[in-house]
């Protein structure tokens, strides 16, 4: 059995412009946005939490946003949710910390992690 799930007939122009966007900034042709654009509401209840991340409702730094995002990445599996999540981590994560966050290293072994951000 395999799974396809269809494009809707026509996107809106401006969703069209907002995956154009993600292609140009990206370099590729992502899925996650395009599977978004043909289902409306998973993309508006998205936009909600990215908007609160962006404008800092909360306590989360970018660092422990991308750490949070490539971890479920990795639980779940994704390779979607992996290669759109784990997009500049060298910035804010180093290689030992990522092998912590894939599970190849306990946590508590790699002393750059806050306990915040152990949690």
């Amino acid at each position: 059995m395999t799974a396809f799930i269809a494009p809707p007939p026509r996107i809106f122009f401006l969703v069209r412009f907002g995956l154009w966007i993600a292609r140009r900034r990206t370099g590729e042709d992502l899925l996650p946005p395009k599977l978004l654009s043909w289902y409306p509401r998973a993309a508006v209840s998205s936009g909600v939490v990215e908007a609160l991340i962006t404008h800092h409702e909360g306590r989360a730094t970018e660092r422990v946003l991308k750490m949070v995002r490539m971890a479920v990445s990795f639980t779940v599996e994704c390779p979607f949710c992996m290669g759109l999540n784990s997009g500049g981590w060298e910035k804010l994560i180093s290689p030992e910390e990522l092998h912590a966050l894939q599970g190849l290293e306990p946590l508590e072994s790699i002393a750059t992690f806050s306990s915040a951000e152990r949690v």
